[in-house]
């Protein structure tokens, strides 16, 4: 799938080409609409893009849709900053955040694959200081946990561990400690490394027994130390080795070196009344190499072209070209939802949880446009993906904004504008 920067005949759909909103496009109508796209309604698409940029809801956004392995759009609108006015491009770089944990998961199933470990495999096998936890008590402080946590427990957040950014005690004893992963900049006190977090979070108890609740939380960065000492090698190697030279993501890493800076776009967030603040510019951030943590729960950056490589390989079943990161086997394992434990998924209505992932199970609970068997993820700054089987369709939304506008939100705008321009 080869884009190229050029803008295409936009008078035909009405685009919006004002010089005040910067726009690269690169799409082919007559390809568009071969597969199955309103050309209109994908003008209609990009025309609001511009808008939210103009009125200030978006710094900026850079989008990728495809079907069948085909380019339907790829545009970047708007800016990678809004003060400096840097117009956004598709070479530059996003915090995934949370879109890190997907990636997680694929590592997971290549070690169970080589049969170094299952998802029913305890995690004390590699990691002792797990394999008899403490876990808070409100009334007893702390007790033994009554269950085992095991590899599956990891991938699906109910191992018991929690985040800062959760209301609980435990949470309130990893800010005291320096537990903490997605957001280094805004701590002190902050993990040396993996190694170190891991030490400062097998010291503290878990919130509640392996299993039995689901708390959206560190477990990833816990998963891997577990990758870590079941290959024997380091997390950017084996994460290198194992995915990202594979599938050709050369643009994604823990960290961005000096050179590439000047390509990683600043971190904005939303006051209360939806205007959007600089919180971190591209050239001063916590990501500059060398970075004290390698995070598998938020911590790689890179493109937007490249994670489309990593959802069409698993879109594929594995395979990406001539490279293969999974077998057809463990990609249905991947997509197939998990045993519910409580009511922790009401926060993804009409989806239950994956290894990692969220399907859309009962689309008629969703405020979107959604379609059965839909897998997708997203991240902290609003970057967000997603591949629907049944239509053969891969659509990401990149941008860099945390926290939610009060009067839209960009996940549920660009999933039901998509939709739209789908016939």
């Amino acid at each position: 799938m080869a884009f190229g920067l050029s803008l295409a005949n936009l008078a035909n759909v009405g685009f919006a080409t004002e010089p005040d909103v910067p726009v690269a496009l690169s799409w082919t109508s007559p390809d568009a609409v071969a597969l199955g796209f309103d050309e209109a309604e994908l003008g209609t698409l990009l025309d609001s893009y511009v808008q939210d940029v103009r009125d200030g809801r978006l710094p900026g956004v850079n989008l990728m849709i495809s079907r069948r392995g085909q380019a339907v759009l790829q545009a970047s609108i708007g800016f990678a900053d809004r003060e400096d006015r840097t117009a956004l491009s598709f070479d530059h770089l996003f915090r995934l955040y949370s879109m890190t944990k997907p990636i997680a998961s694929v590592l997971t199933l290549q070690q169970i694959e080589a049969g170094l470990y299952g998802l029913a495999t305890e995690v004390g096998t590699f990691l002792p200081e797990f394999s008899e936890p403490l876990v808070h008590d409100p009334e007893a402080r702390t007790r033994k946990s009554r269950s085992r946590m095991t590899v599956r427990h990891l991938l699906t957040h109910t191992a018991g561990f929690t985040a800062v950014w959760n209301d609980d005690a435990v949470a309130r004893m990893y800010e005291e400690r320096g537990v903490v992963e997605h957001f280094p900049n805004e701590y002190e006190n902050i993990p040396a490394s993996l190694s170190d977090f891991y030490l400062r979070i097998s010291a503290l108890p878990l919130l509640h027994d392996p299993g039995t609740r689901r708390t959206y939380g560190v477990s990833n960065d816990v998963q891997g130390m577990l990758v870590e000492r079941a290959a024997g090698s380091d997390l950017p190697s084996i994460l290198r080795s194992g995915v990202l030279d594979p599938l050709g993501m050369r643009d994604t890493s823990f960290c961005v070196s000096g050179q590439d800076l000047d390509r990683f776009a600043s971190l904005y967030t939303y006051d209360e009344g939806g205007n959007l603040s600089r919180v971190e510019g591209g050239g001063e951030t916590a990501f500059e190499c060398p970075v004290a943590l390698t995070s598998l729960s938020g911590g790689l950056v890179g493109t937007i072209s490249d994670y489309w490589r990593f959802a069409e390989a698993l879109f594929r079943r594995g395979a990406y070209g001539e490279a293969r990161i999974l077998s057809p086997k463990s990609v249905e394992l991947l997509f197939a939802p998990q045993p519910d434990v409580d009511e922790g998924d009401a926060w993804i209505p009409g989806a239950e949880w994956g290894l990692g992932l969220a399907i859309v199970v009962d689309p008629s609970k969703s405020e979107r446009a959604e379609v059965r068997d839909n897998v997708y993820w997203s991240g902290a700054a609003n970057t967000s993906f997603w591949i629907d089987p049944s239509n053969e369709l891969i659509a990401l939304i990149f941008t860099q904004v945390r926290g939610s506008h009060p009067d839209f939100s960009i996940q549920t705008d660009f999933r039901n504008r998509v939709y739209s321009a789908l016939r």
